[in-house]
């Protein structure tokens, strides 16, 4: 090196080197880690928001870089970064609140063609909060077939469903089932983002072997629980037959075509920190028309009419918990504990199209308890009534009740109580249990009533054999009690045992769990079979 240029290189590095370590120091002291005492700090503001949608399998692990998992990654088509970005309830320049950060990754993980997502605020420069989200997809097409056993009825299907259509979190799916009333083919539709807004459009059409059918909803849901409003219209119209059994044999069959139609508009009036006041108003139009029955019923009308202005007051807590093998296996999920209340007042007139004047109330009630870090409890209430002369009067009532306890070795305990009551059915609808609704050691329908009392226990075992990473097992031992009566039949108690396998796909946004189970009745014997299988699929453990 000539000594002139040896000089320049000394001159660069005596003016360079201080300036870069004066910035460093300037971007140092500017720039912090994040700590949880900047959530008390007011002026704070979103800065740069770095999204990481990861695909289906991590490469990078080696129990997922087998030649199916590359296969798959490199099929699948990611979730796109512009549909995560439109479901953040922040963006860059709006006042940091960390209570965001929680909900928005509920909200991410509440779509099926998420697996999981994770949001962190991890620098602070100046007063701006820089954000990283960072989240996984599930395998959103699943092609499948179906075929269950319950109650010595047979099912079975075939479908195909993409929950991500080209990335664009829209969901498509084609089906055709058969099942014990009648096969069902079924086309449906929904789009959550609705030309990239937050609006939600879900169609369906259906051709079935007792009549077709559609489903139209357009709305603009609650987007977070600061919205400020909601709105929505919806139409369904079904033409279909419908069973009623006696002691699990078929004893009518009546033919009904079915038009709901509605309209609301909602509003926000009261907000707190984890609490909101909201109100609804609107128009709902439904009709109920008999086209013909097997057997002739005396009592059944021509068709029955509702046209009516309703209004709703809501009261919502938001309270969240993350919990692993609840309701699933192999991800988080978000267990809700928040108080849900809201009652309901509609005006049906004569003058408005309706059958006769009555006055219809409805309440619905739910909340969550942990009652320590390894028992939770829940309950839910539902009840409505028509009051006044008329076609509808009478009441609904439905109540549940559960408790899950948690052990560290992830063998859980669920007990659940549920109560059903309605002495205003409709002629084509009744209570009854058997099969997969509720008691598993016996035949579909094997009783039947206005009135339904169920209990059930079930001791739930977890494996960690997690083959491929690609599903969970886990099995399960049980026990059912319960009984229905009324309309003309006596309570009698019924009561089964069992054991069964379970499978959960964890890399499917389909979520559903494979149930294997073998029932024994314990009761009644002389009019039943000795075992009795179950083989259905479930959203739950």
């Amino acid at each position: 090196m000539r000594f002139s240029d040896w000089k320049s290189a000394s001159l660069f590095s005596v003016l360079t080197i201080p300036m870069l370590l004066l910035t460093h120091s300037l971007y140092a002291a500017e720039c912090a880690p994040w700590q949880d005492t900047f959530k008390n700090k007011d002026n704070l503001i979103v800065g740069v928001i770095t999204i990481n949608n990861q695909n289906v399998f991590n490469l990078k692990n080696p129990k997922e870089q087998a030649f199916g998992h590359r296969l798959a990654n490199k099929i699948h088509i990611k979730t796109k970064p512009r549909v995560i970005k439109n479901q953040l309830l922040f963006q860059t320049g709006d006042k940091f609140q960390h209570f965001k950060l929680a909900e928005t990754e509920r909200k991410l993980r509440a779509q099926r063609y998420i697996k999981d997502a994770n949001i962190e605020a991890f620098e602070v420069c100046g007063n701006k909060v820089n954000i990283h989200i960072k989240t996984s997809d599930n395998w959103s097409l699943t092609p499948s077939l179906s075929a269950s056993r319950a109650g010595g009825n047979n099912r079975s299907g075939i479908k195909i469903q993409e929950h991500n259509l080209f990335g664009l979190g829209k969901g498509l799916s084609l089906s055709y089932k058969k099942g014990v009333e009648r096969s069902r083919k079924l086309l449906a539709y929904k789009d959550h983002q609705l030309f990239g807004s937050h609006k939600t459009l879900v169609l369906g059409y259906q051709n079935n072997s007792d009549g077709k059918g559609y489903d139209v909803n357009l709305n603009q849901p609650y987007f977070e629980l600061e919205s400020k409003s909601s709105w929505g219209i919806s139409a369904h119209n079904l033409k279909q037959e419908n069973t009623l059994y006696d002691k699990a044999e078929t004893s009518n069959k009546i033919t009904t075509r079915e038009k709901n139609y509605s309209i609301f508009y909602g509003w926000s009036a009261k907000h707190q920190k984890d609490s909101v006041t909201r109100f609804k108003v609107g128009w709902a139009f439904n009709k109920t028309k008999y086209l013909k029955a097997d057997n002739p019923i005396g009592s059944l009308p021509f068709a029955i009419q509702e046209s009516y202005p309703w209004f709703e007051y809501t009261q919502l807590d938001e309270k969240y918990i993350k919990k692993i093998n609840f309701k699933t296996m192999g991800k988080i999920e978000d267990v809700a504990l928040g108080k849900r209340l809201s009652i309901g007042l509609g005006l049906l007139l004569k003058d408005f199209s309706s059958d006769s004047n009555q006055l219809k109330l409805s309440s619905k009630y739910s909340k969550g308890f942990e009652l320590n870090s390894h028992l939770l409890g829940f309950i839910s209430l539902d009840a409505s009534t028509y009051l006044g002369r008329g076609n509808l009067q009478g009441e609904t009532i439905s109540i549940k009740g559960e408790i899950d306890h948690f052990k560290p070795s992830g063998n859980d305990i669920r007990l659940a109580g549920s109560f059903q009551f309605s002495n205003n059915q409709k002629p084509h609808k009744q209570l009854f249990l058997g099969g997969d609704s509720g008691l598993r050691g016996y035949p579909h329908a094997f009783q039947t009533g206005n009135k339904l009392a169920l209990v059930q226990a079930e001791k739930r075992f977890h494996f960690n054999w997690y083959p491929f990473h690609l599903a969970k097992f886990g099995a399960v031992a049980f026990a059912d009690a319960g009984t229905v009566w009324g309309n003309g039949n006596k309570a009698k108690l019924l009561a089964n045992i069992g054991v069964g396998l379970r499978m959960i796909p964890t890399r499917s946004s389909s979520s559903k769990t494979l149930h294997l189970d073998l029932a024994v009745p314990l009761t009644d014997k002389a009019n039943t079979d000795s075992v009795y299988f179950v083989i259905k699929t479930s959203q739950s453990f």
